[in-house]
């Protein structure tokens, strides 16, 4: 917002004070030549007389200087009064239409806000439904996998299957991820191992306009953030450079290690650059450079995102030469690689008692599977009443698996009654609702042993929630 300063008091005054004097020198040398001619004539002030003395004509002018310099300040005044009555009448105008323009920004704002929330919930919506989907092709797909003697050649099937679900939920983490409805994981990721998954991805994003170069350094040791949305930052930055090149332009990744030793990702381009003007202001929220293209959300998002991980982002741009984007994050302490899949059946829980709460037939029949092969007993109920039941029957268990979303009340409901009647157990939440507001459990689990599981999961994950709620 440009800021005009007010009109000059003194200015306004030194302006009337030269008007005053220009008028005065007018009038009095104007009623002179009057007085002069009236008495040439024989006409006096006051009357008619056949001729003037010099001391009557001295008074004349006398009385005429007078009321010239009367006449000159109320005339100077005038001006003075009129050029700020002009100046404020601009200053007024200019002041509406900044708030105009203000106002229209920030409805544009609001709308822009209101449409990004709408499609969030939608996104939020089917991404959850699809992570209920993906849970048991995920989970039985490994279970076959896992029982597939290794020389069978349709265990290489089975990992393509695998892979493709793995996929699948990653894509779904970066919708809830962007929607602001899943919280941040942050673990060990492999930049390196991440950019080989997504090259496809990002190929797809360049070449439509540009080349695309990807260097990735050897021995560059892991970081310690989200997955989705390191990915998310990754496809920003990319998009960004994509849209800023022209036909053949350059759009190159480069992931290296700084003198410092923290691992740096470099995105730049040889596209079009940035003035100074736009590049003091392109981390600010809703500022845009693409017009109706874009939501002025992008760079803001990538830079809370690696400084929520400790990292850093640097932008330089030059004016038609191009654009720079430096991500600084610090090492890992634990290596990426080192969580890799195992087989449940090592991690044994061998004579275990599990509830287990769950309205789908597939995700039922899937805790049931994946538990007794780790040697635990287990007994599946479709409904919350029907848990609730069995406890207050005095049916002992050692632990309880049940869902959010219930046919009934709720998971959460369930745990509440079971604190409240002191019948309380181990517990294993499994769902993909767990980051809903509305589901929200936090309260619960302070200190009663309430472990949660997000949708899709690993069999070897429910087997380590497990043990770890039941101190195993």
């Amino acid at each position: 917002m440009n800021v005009h300063p007010p009109p000059s008091p003194t200015g306004n005054a030194l302006s009337g004070v030269v008007v005053g004097l220009l008028t005065f020198t007018g009038l009095f040398a104007a009623l002179c030549l009057w007085t002069f001619v009236s008495g040439q004539a024989g006409l006096g002030l006051v009357g008619e007389r056949s001729a003037t003395t010099p001391v009557e004509m001295a008074r004349d002018l006398v009385s005429m200087g007078l009321l010239s310099a009367v006449l000159a300040v109320v005339f100077g005044r005038l001006v003075v009064v009129e050029r700020r009555a002009r100046a404020l009448a601009r200053e007024a105008a200019r002041h509406e239409a900044e708030q105009r323009s203000t106002l229209l920004r920030l409805q544009t704002e609001l709308m822009e806000a209101q449409r990004r929330e709408t499609v969030g919930r939608l996104a939020t919506t089917v991404a959850h439904d699809f992570n209920n989907l993906l849970t048991p092709i995920l989970g039985f797909t490994r279970l076959v996998y896992e029982d597939t003697d290794p020389d069978d050649p349709f265990r290489q099937d089975l990992a393509q299957v695998l892979q493709a679900t793995r996929q699948a939920t990653a894509l779904t983490e970066q919708i809830l991820s962007y929607s602001r409805r899943l919280p941040a994981h942050p673990q060990a990721v492999d930049i390196g191992a991440l950019l080989s998954r997504v090259r496809r991805l990002l190929h797809r994003i360049v070449d439509e306009s540009g080349r695309l170069e990807i260097v990735v350094e050897d021995d560059v040791p892991s970081v310690f953030i989200d997955e989705a949305q390191l990915q998310q930052v990754l496809v920003n930055l990319v998009v960004n450079a994509r849209d800023a090149v022209g036909p053949g332009g350059v759009v190159r990744i480069v992931l290296s290690m700084d003198v410092q030793g923290r691992v740096c990702l470099v995105v730049e381009d040889d596209g079009e650059g940035m003035s100074e003007e736009v590049l003091q202001q392109a981390f600010e929220p809703f500022f845009s450079t693409k017009g109706e293209r874009g939501t002025g959300l992008g760079l803001s998002t990538c830079q809370t995102i690696v400084q929520e991980a400790g990292g850093e982002l640097h932008l330089q741009s030059w004016l038609g030469k191009g654009t720079r984007v430096e991500v600084r994050l610090p090492p890992s302490e634990v290596d990426a690689h080192a969580d890799e899949d195992t087989d449940p059946r090592l991690r044994r829980l061998d004579g275990a008692r599990v509830l287990i709460v769950e309205d789908d037939d597939a995700a039922r029949g899937l805790l049931m599977r994946v538990l007794r092969r780790a040697g635990c007993h287990t007994d599946a109920v479709f409904q919350a009443e029907d848990a609730l039941g069995r406890l207050r029957e005095g049916a002992t268990f050692d632990l309880l698996v049940t869902d959010l979303v219930l046919t009934g009340i709720s998971g959460k409901e369930l745990l509440r009654q079971l604190q409240a009647e002191s019948l309380s157990l181990p517990t294993v939440v499994v769902s993909a609702y767990v980051d809903d507001p509305a589901l929200a459990f936090h309260d619960l689990h302070d200190d009663d042993g309430v472990l949660v599981l997000t949708k899709p999961f690993r069999p070897a994950a429910l087997v380590d929630a497990a043990r770890t709620a039941l101190g195993a």
